[in-house]
């Protein structure tokens, strides 16, 4: 097994399993070259968040929950200014405050106790409402991050963004049983053989006739046949880390409400505690209000790039290919070919039908 897959495992098992973000996080930021990192879920901005963290910054980081700083903390800042005043994914705290006001922040002071100093993270704005936070940090005797890390922090922060949904919806409490963890997400889900065969289910899944539908030998398929031709895709290379789409947008028809589908492997003790199985499938349902799409959220829900994503945003507003290009500085071809690689990735095929389910998608955020 290569480092990399074994990053991809932690990260879903660990949606599942939250005993396990301490590994995860500590093994993701071995390629940040960090020395600790943390989850933090903001259930609701007016209540102390929660948290799984590595061995490093655990105690500090309870220190910082417990003398109330949190509440005036860069994190809580970014969460209460909401997805419009953060396009980009990873965000470094030094860039953001000077060193003088990095000193005089409660929440530096506690990290700095215990030596670190030069932080990244990435807020995740969840359809549910849920904020959640992927934070590394390096030790001050070790100086800044290298502009590498906030890459690779990028290329992994989709798969964290669909693990940190799940985790939220369990609250942070290892589910024991298949059914429990399936009501305890309170979204449509279901637990799917490595052939596509239903495991388990809840209710809102089965009661999703407008998403889903039944096939042979209890499989499932989607009702919109482009994405569904996507969804059969990704159940069936489940296991691979890095070339199929795992967020699937469903566009609203006359028979169907649009929906993104998150499909995620479930490894070793995930597997184990739901029903044994090989696929964890989950609908986000969205509303259908014409709104520009957030390039953060087309990120984690798409595996967009930046750049990706904030031409998509453009052509969501009603954008021409023309005016897209001359907005964002890029040549009208290059727009043209980051266009059929968001084709690709959301399993449209005209521009109309793009436009369409980014509108839909956007709704999230209202």
């Amino acid at each position: 097994m290569t480092e990399t897959s074994t990053i991809f495992d932690l990260i879903y098992e660990a949606a599942v399993n939250s005993d396990l973000w301490p590994q995860a996080l500590e093994f993701a930021g071995r390629r940040l070259a960090s020395i600790s990192g943390e989850l933090i879920v903001f259930t609701d901005l007016d209540e102390a968040p929660r948290f799984k963290a590595t061995d490093f910054s655990r105690d500090a980081l309870r220190r910082w929950i417990d003398s109330g700083f949190w509440q005036d903390s860069v994190m809580q800042r970014v969460a209460r200014a909401g997805r419009p005043a953060f396009q980009t994914g990873v965000i470094c705290t030094t860039d953001m405050l000077s060193e003088d006001a990095w000193q005089a922040d409660p929440t530096a002071q506690v990290f700095e106790s215990v030596g670190l100093h030069d932080q990244l993270f990435a807020p995740i704005f969840m359809p549910t409402d849920e904020v959640a936070f992927i934070s590394f940090e390096r030790r001050r005797i070790d100086g800044r991050f290298a502009p590498e890390a906030a890459n690779e922090f990028a290329n992994l922060l989709p798969h964290f963004s669909r693990s940190a949904l799940i985790t939220a919806r369990l609250r942070l409490e290892r589910a024991q049983a298949a059914a429990q963890a399936l009501e305890l997400l309170n979204l449509p889900a279901a637990v799917l053989s490595s052939s596509g065969k239903v495991l388990a289910a809840n209710n809102l899944f089965s009661d999703g006739d407008q998403i889903f539908i039944a096939g042979a030998m209890d499989r499932v398929h989607l009702k919109v046949s482009a994405s569904d031709t996507l969804f059969q895709r990704a159940v069936a290379h489940v296991g691979n880390v890095s070339s199929v789409v795992r967020s699937i947008g469903m566009r609203a028809t006359e028979e169907t409400m649009p929906a993104v589908i998150h499909v995620l492997p479930l490894r070793r003790s995930a597997h184990e505690i739901l029903a044994r199985g090989d696929v964890l499938v989950i609908a986000t349902k969205v509303g259908s209000q014409p709104q520009a799409a957030n390039s953060s959220l087309l990120i984690a829900l798409f595996d967009l790039t930046p750049a990706e994503a904030r031409i998509a945003s453009l052509l969501s507003c009603g954008k021409t290919i023309e005016a897209a290009a001359l907005e964002s500085g890029l040549a009208r071809k290059t727009v043209r070919s980051y266009l059929e690689d968001i084709f690709t990735k959301t399993g449209c095929h005209r521009q109309s039908d793009l436009r369409q389910l980014l509108r839909d998608v956007a709704s999230v955020a209202t």
